[in-house]
């Protein structure tokens, strides 16, 4: 399972989020979307995605779950926590 989360430079939720992962031991790729435009472009212009943090959960390269927002009971859920 890979977990990558996409954040900007001043989202306190997307601060709030890396900081539960740590505490739960989880793993995971964070991605500045101020400091990375392809990334930035991928979230805008093909997931049509504005809002941050973004969560995705890969178990398979088919199997993706796509959080938005902290939303701790659901990735709780989803990570397996």
């Amino acid at each position: 399972m890979k977990v990558t989360v996409y954040g900007t430079t001043n989202c306190a939720f997307c601060k709030t989020e890396r900081q539960w992962l740590d505490r739960e031991g989880v793993d995971y790729e964070y991605v500045n979307l101020d400091e990375d435009e392809p990334a930035r472009m991928f979230m805008h212009q093909t997931l049509d995605i504005t809002t941050v943090p973004v969560t995705m959960v890969t178990r398979k390269p088919e199997d993706v779950e796509i959080i938005l927002g902290f939303d701790r009971l659901r990735l709780a859920m989803v990570i397996g926590l």
